[in-house]
């Protein structure tokens, strides 16, 4: 409750005095009740100050309200460019470090904002306070801490556990583990925030490879989480084996929770990697990527990672030589967390943890194969490398052999993953079912001399390649169209010179224009159309002299040639003639020549 000071301070008999004085001043005017006051005050042993708030309950004012009360002499637009300048100068952890003194001392410079106010009684232009400026923009509601203030959420709920988890994934800010500081192994090592903070980098850099990560999963229902921790980075590898060690089936029964989740909430990042997606995908689990800086999205498992460092982490302290590997950090983690999930009882159903796990329903239990299983399943996202002559392929820059997938064919593509937990290449084969099987691919490495590893020496080895699906396709096809048996017989049949393929399928052989010579014409209607008005041009034959026309006419009767023949064309001829026209002087003179010859017998 929000009282005034004076009130909650004062003695009834102060109370009782300040109403008299108050009594006693309500005629006098100005000059008069200040002298009142004064000697009140000194007699009560309060200043004047007090007093006067201890009278005001028991005053009436007559002081008219300012016909301006109310009013902003700051205008809308230069409260959200003054309120747009201060939001900009925030950090990312919400500190504000330009003072709303000096953002309007800039912003005035630049012309960007005016934010003054005329005095009516004189006319006078005067700048307004710091005072006026800030009540302007609560009044707008631009003012930085108003903006800053937590924006409103949906309340999430899950029907039952095993419904959603969430994953979260972060840097051990307490500890790290400086590997071989012993001949055992190491120990904990309490990070020094004077020595190991972000404005030292270089002291941050000597640490990062002995950092540890701190993997935190929660049960969106129940509230049960479990955490895990991981040397170095977070990664999608990292986050793969995590999952895999909570949802397999575990050796205690004091450990319960197992299964795979339908949902899966994590938070951008390496945590949403490729990996992950892909094992998600396999697994059956929707993943929900949240939205950048939306921490209250996954608010569980955020509650939890703050209940690991005060409940667990604070105690590592006490502990710190007897933990000298990751392996003895999870242990000693995973002890402390059955305990807590199995005792503490949650604020929101009432129960333990592990108790509101086991009442989710059987059917909702998707029980998973063990850990190593799983990890099978985690391969990064294909490729498809194009298989090579010598039944290899490239991939990661390195050559692994195919020879013994059925599906590798020169010069096709084949689908490749990679496995970070077996350290290995596989080969992705979809059967007719839609299930995938892998093959694991061994690396086929070179020599010094650049030859690969399995190639034949000369004359000392004969190493042929074991038939792939289309060298056995590619023997069969030519089987069938020689209508032979056996791969001798087929080369001996294709050599012969009348070799005709398939003429023992078909009577006389195929015929493959049967389709064209039995098919019926097609008849078309005449397409009407417009006659093309083109000019033709003119061809003169080639014309010999008499002379010339006499000499091919001659050749042509041989004996029958005549003087008088010579003499008729040179008089008719004298032009020259034609090819036509000799062609048709030589077969008149023969016919005449035949007719003088019979009528001579």
């Amino acid at each position: 409750m929000n009282l005034p000071r004076a009130e909650i301070m004062a003695t009834p008999q102060q109370i009782a005095a300040a109403a008299d004085v108050a009594r006693r001043i309500e005629g006098l005017g100005k000059g008069g009740k200040g002298e009142v006051v004064r000697a009140a005050a000194l007699e009560m042993g309060c200043s004047p100050a007090t007093l006067y708030r201890l009278m005001q309950p028991h005053t009436a004012s007559t002081r008219k309200q300012r016909s301006d009360a109310g009013a902003l002499a700051l205008t809308l637009v230069e409260a959200e460019v003054l309120s747009a300048y201060l939001m900009e100068t925030f950090r990312q952890t919400g500190r504000r470090i330009l003072s709303l003194t000096l953002a309007v001392e800039q912003l005035r410079a630049n012309g960007l904002i005016q934010a003054r106010r005329v005095d009516l009684s004189t006319g006078e232009i005067l700048p307004l306070s710091d005072s006026s400026i800030s009540r302007a923009l609560r009044a707008y509601n631009l003012h930085p801490e108003q903006l800053t203030r937590p924006t409103p959420h949906t309340p999430l709920s899950s029907p039952y556990p095993n419904y959603c988890w969430q994953v979260d994934a972060s840097v051990c800010v307490v500890f790290y583990l400086p590997m071989g500081k012993y001949a055992g192994g190491c120990e904990i090592v309490p990070l020094d925030q004077a020595v190991h903070y972000k404005n030292k980098p270089e002291n941050l850099r000597a640490i990062e490879r002995f950092r540890v990560i701190r993997y935190v999963g929660a049960d969106h229902n129940s509230g049960a989480g479990r955490w895990r921790y991981y040397p170095h980075a977070e990664s999608g590898a990292a986050t793969v084996a995590f999952l895999a060690w909570m949802m397999a089936p575990k050796a205690t029964l004091a450990d319960p929770m197992h299964g795979a989740p339908e949902h899966l909430m994590i938070d951008p990042g390496a945590t949403s990697a490729a990996l992950v997606r892909r094992f998600c995908h396999r697994m059956t689990i929707n993943l929900i990527v949240n939205k950048p800086g939306n921490p209250r999205a996954k608010g569980s498992v955020e509650k939890l990672n703050h209940l690991v460092e005060t409940t667990f982490e604070s105690g590592l302290k006490f502990q710190r030589h007897n933990v000298r590997s990751i392996e003895e950090l999870n242990s000693l983690a995973e002890m402390v967390q059955l305990n807590w999930n199995a005792t503490a009882i949650h604020s929101r159903h009432g129960k333990t943890r592990f108790a509101q796990w086991m009442t989710a329903p059987a059917d909702k239990v998707r029980r998973t194969r063990d850990a190593a299983t799983l990890l099978s399943l985690a391969t990064e996202t294909p490729a498809t490398p194009t298989v090579t002559g010598e039944l290899t392929v490239r991939f990661k820059g390195r050559e692994f052999r195919v020879n013994h997938i059925p599906q590798a064919v020169v010069k096709a593509k084949l689908t490749v993953c990679w496995n970070p937990f077996e350290e290995g290449a596989m080969a992705v084969v979809m059967g007719a079912d839609g299930h995938e099987t892998h093959i694991a691919l061994p690396e086929a490495p070179r020599n010094a001399s650049g030859f690969i590893a399995h190639s034949a020496e000369i004359a000392s080895q004969y190493l042929a390649p074991k038939d792939t699906v289309l060298e056995t396709n590619r023997k069969r096809v030519a089987e069938v169209a020689a209508g032979t048996t056996g791969l001798a017989a087929t080369e001996k049949a294709r050599a012969a010179k009348d070799y005709v393929p398939m003429k023992h399928l078909v009577p006389g052989g195929v015929d493959p224009y049967k389709a064209a010579r039995e098919a019926a014409p097609v008849t078309w209607l005449p397409k009407r159309g417009q006659e093309l008005d083109i000019t033709l041009h003119t061809v003169e034959p080639l014309r010999h002299s008499a002379t010339q026309a006499c000499m091919r006419i001659q050749q042509r009767l041989g004996t029958a040639w005549r003087p008088e023949h010579y003499q008729w064309v040179m008089r008719r001829f004298k032009e020259g003639a034609t090819d036509a026209e000799i062609e048709a002087l030589a077969r008149q003179f023969l016919a005449g020549d035949e007719q003088q010859r019979e009528a001579a017998c």
